[in-house]
């Protein structure tokens, strides 16, 4: 891959950095150069990020409000599913074979009114997103919006560790769950607690 910067032709795995923004999924400068023109920057702008910093310093409930309420806004949302798709595709060894396979500009444009759809017909639920093919990757087409909850209930989490499978009962997979709770109700001395009543 040749650097926008030095135009040398450089190893894109090992000398650029990764990028979720950019097509190739790597920045377009080496990271020689970036690290350069970064130093450079602060350099530059040593005043500027000063005042940035004690701003921050001095209104850091505000600041922390603002972060809060930009999470709970249907933009911030979907941001944070995209970045955790990503994550998981790059960090999770059970996710090695399944790709991320739209860019976060695209993932945003479809998952705006998604999200903004569930939340008026589901009021009170928490909006996630769902591979509607376990075995896909996930791009548009075979992703969704569910409620979190039933995406936890077609978890393979149940599959591997329990055997039972995507096609399994409800109530099978609800079995399975309370399982998991007695468990850890179990080891912190915890009363137990059911998740559905009888």
């Amino acid at each position: 891959m040749i650097c926008k910067k030095c135009k040398q032709n450089k190893d894109m795995c090992t000398e650029f950095y990764k990028s979720e923004t950019c097509k190739t999924g790597f920045r377009a400068t080496c990271k020689k150069c970036h690290n350069k023109k970064s130093i450079e920057n602060q350099k530059n702008n040593l005043e500027r990020l000063k005042k940035i910093t004690d701003w921050q310093k001095t209104n850091r409930d505000r600041k922390n409000a603002s972060a809060r309420k930009y999470s709970a806004s249907v933009k911030g949302r979907a941001r944070k599913m995209y970045h955790a798709i990503v994550w998981r595709t790059t960090h999770i060894s059970s996710y090695k074979n399944i790709l991320c396979n739209v860019e976060i500009s695209e993932f945003l444009n479809w998952a705006i009114p998604e999200i903004e759809l569930f939340l008026k017909e589901n009021s009170g639920k928490t909006p996630s997103v769902d591979r509607m093919n376990p075995d896909g990757n996930y791009e548009i087409g075979n992703i969704r919006i569910i409620d979190l909850g039933e995406n936890i209930i077609r978890s393979r989490y149940l599959e591997k560790h329990l055997g039972l499978s995507v096609e399994s009962s409800y109530f099978e997979k609800i079995e399975g769950l309370q399982k998991i709770v007695n468990a850890f109700c179990e080891n912190l001395n915890l009363p137990k607690m059911k998740l559905i009543e009888e």
